[in-house]
């Protein structure tokens, strides 16, 4: 449809619209609201207009725009192309030369790291001397290790490329190994006063720690350095040292240098030939002062080690180790020992395994050899030996008064000898001394003698019976005794069994019928 038809339907309309709204005369009267009315429509129409060209305008500025700011990406992309071509040739052309390229790179390398051994060779005699003066004063371990390492490493590097065969100077060849031997004793001088604060782990702990830590962490370093020379398989390198491995082993040359002492007491004691209660006293206390120091390793010097190291497990391993070479000079010389000495040092184990047991240390390591030949077993087979000795005295003297006088008679008219109650206090007696002092090796050992002794007094019993000596009141008086000493075995071994049953290191249990009765 062409613009002039649309003029004209558009004039037909309002004609038309005209003559609907003035269909009578008094319509004309409303001519006038009629036009305000169209006014006001046009006027809004006009603003609906202007608004929406406006907003038709900034849409086709801001795709204009758009448009300018995708133009300009084209235009960088095209040029990255052009770039990335162009790059693409270069490498090209560098591909073939990469041999060259990578023997020149590592030219390049094998440089810089030449004038960097250099300059730390020509640095060497400047400090070996600032190393050998924070020796000489008082600097911290760690600084002083820091320093040394990296002289270390330069002096091997420097030697070995004397060694290779490389045209030096003999002259500062000479000056050179001189350096060397300087390095060389300042770390000889360096590990002295390392392992010297390690020894000293005890008294430090509490009066310096800063110090027994700055020499762990020392080690600590040392040990990284070597687990980095094992990993690249460089196993023999000069810089690997074990500190660590050594740091245990100067752990326990420290322990053998305290007990050196009290050793050398106990050597003398198995020399001395005699009594030696004195002796004995003063080497039990020498002990004791020794176990009042795992506390303190427990409390303080635990904590200065890393944990992987297990310190208190370690120092106190070599604490038992010389404590039992202790037991065992004392063993040796048991036989000038009294019964009164034997049972105060075997009471003195059963408390030092009961300290340990109260650090945490588990039974199997808080406890003493006792095997037949050890320190401890030498000491329980002396003194049981005399007990056994002094209980076949005493049964034999028993067993010829017994039945020497007339028997007894009861109220109730029942015939008795003496000599099951004189046998059972005695055996008594013994196994609370034995008690008294121990529950494990030494009572069980006290037992077997007692139990021993039973089998032989019954034997006695009935071979007097058998012998048909006795007349007809012994008779009667040996089947009383013999009910009696069944009465009394019941009552040995329940207590026996509530005393093994504090500790059950002895292992010994009877069933009813191998009692003596």
């Amino acid at each position: 449809m062409s613009t002039a038809e649309e003029a004209n339907d558009a004039r037909r309309a309002a004609i038309a619209d005209v003559q609907r709204l003035l269909q009578h005369p008094d319509d004309l009267k409303k001519l006038p609201a009629l036009r305000q009315e169209y006014l006001m429509r046009q006027q809004g129409n006009k603003a609906a207009l202007s608004s929406a060209v406006a907003a038709q305008i900034e849409a086709t500025r801001g795709g204009v725009e758009m448009l300018n700011t995708a133009l300009a990406a084209i235009q960088a992309l095209r040029s990255d192309f052009a770039t990335i071509e162009a790059l693409c040739t270069e490498s090209a052309s560098l591909i073939q030369s990469h041999d060259k390229i990578q023997l020149l790179s590592a030219v390049h390398g094998n440089l810089h790291s030449t004038l960097k051994d250099v300059e730390n060779i020509v640095a060497l005699p400047r400090e070996a001397a600032a190393a050998q003066q924070l020796l000489d004063g008082e600097a911290p371990l760690l600084q002083v290790y820091q320093r040394l390492l990296v002289l270390e490493g330069t002096s091997i590097k420097a030697q070995a490329a004397l060694e290779s065969g490389t045209q030096v100077n003999l002259k500062e060849a000479k000056n050179l190994n001189s350096y060397f031997q300087r390095v060389r004793a300042a770390l000889v001088k360096f590990e002295e006063r390392l392992w010297s604060v390690v020894r000293a782990f005890l008294p430090l702990s509490r009066g310096n720690p800063g110090q027994l830590i700055d020499a762990l962490q020392v080690i600590e370093l040392q040990d990284a350095v070597d687990s980095a020379l094992v990993a690249a398989g460089q196993v023999g390198h000069p810089l690997r040292k074990a500190w660590r491995r050594r740091c245990i082993g100067q752990l326990g040359m420290s322990v053998q240098e305290r007990f050196a002492p009290l050793l050398a007491r106990c050597s003398r004691l198995v020399m001395a030939g005699e009594n030696t209660d004195a002796q004995v006293s003063a080497i039990l206390a020498d002990a004791d002062a020794f176990l009042a120091q795992l506390p303190d390793v427990y409390e303080y010097v635990q904590v200065c080690f890393p944990p992987s190291y297990s310190v208190f497990e370690v120092v106190s391993a070599e604490y038992c180790t010389h404590l039992a070479s202790m037991l065992d000079f004392i063993g040796l010389c048991a036989e000038q020992l009294a019964n009164e000495d034997i049972l105060r040092v075997v009471g003195w184990v059963g408390g030092a395994g009961d300290a340990l047991c109260a650090l945490g240390l588990p039974p199997g390591r808080a406890s003493f050899p006792d095997a037949p030949g050890s320190g401890l077993g030498l000491l329980v087979e002396k003194y049981v030996g005399r007990v056994a000795a002094m209980l076949s005295t005493w049964l034999t003297n028993i067993v010829q008064t017994d039945y020497s006088e007339p028997p007894k008679v009861t109220a109730e008219g029942r015939v008795w000898t003496p000599g099951p109650v004189d046998f059972f206090r005695i055996l008594n007696e013994q196994l609370g001394v034995a008690a008294g002092v121990d529950d494990g090796p030494l009572l069980a050992a006290t037992a077997r003698a007692a139990m021993e002794a039973m089998a032989s007094y019954q034997a006695s019993q009935r071979a007097a019976v058998a012998s048909g000596r006795l007349g007809l009141d012994l008779l009667c008086a040996a089947v009383n005794n013999n009910m009696r000493c069944y009465d009394e075995s019941l009552q040995f071994a329940e207590r026996l069994q509530k005393s093994l049953e504090r500790r059950r290191r002895g292992g010994w249990f009877w069933e009813e019928g191998d009692l003596p009765g």
